[in-house]
């Protein structure tokens, strides 16, 4: 919560400039969200709507990025497990 609220001890000697510029982006993002409903504004990167046809996805760090869906394979296995679970065979199966 004190990346999203910008409120990170900058006086702690664990709180590292990455994690101020990190809260920084998060916090402009979330608040950009919150007043407009949309996360982009000014003094941050495009964050894209995602979409199966363009499946990017926001890297939040010292300088946020676009880039792709990590494990993206994986996560297709995990729809297709989930899929399977609310088959009637699925739910049969988990009782």
């Amino acid at each position: 919560m004190g990346y999203v609220f910008m409120n990170l001890d900058a006086t702690n000697p664990q709180t590292t400039k990455s994690d101020l510029e990190i809260s920084e982006a998060m916090g402009t993002y979330w608040t950009n969200f919150a007043k407009f409903g949309d996360p982009n504004g000014k003094g941050v990167p495009e964050w894209p709507t995602f979409s199966d046809a363009n499946p990017k996805v926001m890297y939040l760090g010292p300088t946020p990025h676009v880039g792709p869906v990590p494990s993206a394979e994986a996560l297709k296995v995990l729809d297709g497990y989930f899929s399977w679970r609310r088959t009637p065979e699925g739910e049969a199966w988990a009782k």
